[in-house]
């Protein structure tokens, strides 16, 4: 599973365990992320400040 970072439009391999929540950091911009789960989209990476 990928999910495409909201800052540089990469894409993040993901191993399939992450939950909502969680926090990840990007592994090409180094950016802190979220993993949101809680619409009807699906997962999504939001900048976490």
């Amino acid at each position: 599973m990928y999910l495409t970072c909201p800052i540089c439009d990469c894409e993040i391999p993901l191993s399939g365990d992450e939950a909502p929540g969680e926090e990840l950091i990007c592994p090409y911009c180094q950016s802190p992320l979220r993993i949101r789960g809680d619409d009807m989209e699906g997962p999504r990476l939001e900048e976490d400040y």
